[in-house]
């Protein structure tokens, strides 16, 4: 089990690749309408935001139905699923299968652990709690 802990679900299918293959179906990954409209119109990858609380589960093959069962039976887990699946094809790459029927590699992201800046946006049109968290300015700006 991964706890993503400001994870994307690309990073921890990545770290689970390592030495094998992962196949991935698209349509399965549960992603809330609103998370897919907010990053649709903001043009994020949802596999590439952060899922904290969202645990990532690897198992043997049979036994997803009783894991299933257990994350269900508890309301931070009623939406488990089983997006994929470990591959002996390609090792240490993860295989996205798009809902149009192609397939994509899920690359790990690589970043210094800042939240994406978002550019563009009205000052003003940006909430006040928003503006003053310590995130929303680049290192060493300190504009109101």
């Amino acid at each position: 089990m991964r706890a993503p802990q400001c994870q994307a679900v690309a990073t921890i299918l990545n770290e689970i690749a390592r030495g094998v293959g992962v196949l991935v179906r698209e349509e399965d990954i549960p992603v809330r309408a609103e998370v897919r409209s907010a990053a649709e119109l903001l043009g994020i990858d949802p596999m590439y935001v952060a899922c904290e609380g969202a645990p990532g589960c690897r198992g043997r093959r049979g036994q997803a139905d009783g894991a299933l069962a257990v994350l269900g039976a508890y309301p931070p887990g009623a939406q488990a699923s089983v997006i994929g699946q470990v591959t002996s094809d390609q090792p240490g790459i993860v295989l996205l299968k798009t809902a149009f029927g192609g397939t994509r590699i899920v690359d790990l992201l690589i970043s210094d652990g800042r939240l994406p800046c978002v550019t563009g946006l009205q000052h003003q049109a940006i909430p006040a709690a928003a503006r003053n968290h310590p995130r929303f300015h680049a290192r060493g700006d300190t504009r109101d």
